[in-house]
């Protein structure tokens, strides 16, 4: 066993030795409280559940160790803007060297990117739904590399499309798959056997739409659950080589992905690509009404606080013992919500969001 193992596994025993004394303690204080009258199974079981629960606060304050930048690379792409330029520019100010993928290098987040960032940053031209342009890519990496190891490898490409099932094309669905499921495994696979060496980590945003239901942006949500998934399942199958898999689950944030005046447009665009027959069940005055509402719930749901997502990316990629998810809020109502709307059963999930629905105002369909 290793020294940050070694460390891990004392801080955790240490934590359930301390909550066991706790639970006795409790009992003798408060004898209704006691479990004398179970089984010590049920007891033993009992404190090790609390434990878990309550480690994270032991992790925050004894396991706080920091990964150590030198000779230390990491890619990262979508950086064009958003969470990837922001992680970007983070990761660079404390002395990583990154590789800043953009899907156009010559536009105006790459060079922003250039010209604020150290020399130890490149951009490199990445379109993640491309098989050739991930390999340029791993190529340049590998000529670039030299003595320097590559640590970490955020997948933050992401894009969002389309509306309801029944108004949105096949190829909305098929974008999403594409680029929010589909090109974290191209790209993963592509820089595994630099990870390999390294047993460094992969981190994926998955977003919170990757755990619970988004009714409206289905395409979006049904990509997400998949790169969840995928996440999850890449995690356990890379343990074996040293590999830490970490999972960022924001809720929403103000992004280029979710400005409002893109969400309008791509609101048209697939409302004008949909079948005249389906667009007449739903009526024109359907369409101008929940487009108001869609800018309501947008302003409702999103935070400008985007660099509390960009800390979470920052503690995946330094800290000596990451957490397998981190999921930043931009308001505690949301974060409420978001909860018990994940935690809670079909049916009253379901009330949850007609519920939302009616506060912001969703029309009926004509036809419904």
């Amino acid at each position: 066993m290793d020294f940050k193992c070694g460390k891990y596994a004392l801080v955790f025993v240490t934590h359930l030795i301390a909550v066991t004394l706790i639970v006795k303690l409790a009992g003798c204080i408060c004898p209704c409280l006691s479990v004398e009258h179970y089984t010590w199974l049920i007891e033993l079981l009992a404190c090790f559940g609390l434990a878990l629960l309550t480690f994270r606060f032991a992790k925050q304050r004894y396991l706080d160790d920091k990964v150590h930048p030198n000779k230390k690379a990491v890619l990262v792409t979508g950086c064009d803007s958003g969470f990837g330029h922001g992680v970007a520019k983070r990761l660079d100010s404390e002395g990583f060297r990154v590789f800043a993928c953009c899907l156009f290098p010559d536009g105006e987040g790459a060079k922003e990117l250039r010209k604020n960032c150290s020399k130890k940053l490149e951009v490199v031209e990445l379109d993640v739904t491309k098989d050739e342009s991930v390999k340029k890519a791993v190529e340049h990496v590998k000529q670039n590399l030299g003595k320097d190891v590559l640590w970490a490898l955020i997948n933050n490409a992401g894009m969002t499309t389309g509306f309801t099932v029944d108004l949105s094309p096949i190829k909305a669905f098929q974008d999403c798959l594409e680029v929010n499921s589909i090109a974290p495994v191209r790209v993963t696979k592509a820089f595994l056997p630099f990870l390999k060496k390294s047993k460094g980590r992969v981190v994926n945003l998955t977003s919170i739409a990757g755990r619970q239901i988004f009714p409206f942006v289905t395409a979006y949500n049904m990509s997400k659950y998949a790169a969840a998934a995928f996440t999850d399942c890449l995690r356990v199958e890379l343990e074996v080589w040293g590999i830490k898999v970490i999972s960022i689950e924001p809720d929403f944030f103000k992004t280029n992905l979710i400005e409002e005046q893109k969400t309008c447009d791509d609101f048209e665009k697939t409302i004008a690509s949909a079948d005249e027959e389906v667009k007449a069940d739903y009526g024109e005055d359907y369409f101008s009404k929940i487009k108001d509402s869609l800018i309501k719930y947008i302003y409702f749901i999103t935070s400008s606080r985007i660099d509390l997502v960009v800390d979470a990316i920052d503690s995946a990629v330094t800290d000596e013992y990451p957490s397998h998810n981190y999921r930043p809020s931009g308001y505690t109502l949301s974060k409420i919500f978001f909860y018990f709307s994940k935690h809670f059963c079909c049916p009253v999930n379901s009330l949850m969001f007609k519920s939302l629905a009616y506060v912001m105002g969703y029309p009926k369909p004509k036809a419904a």
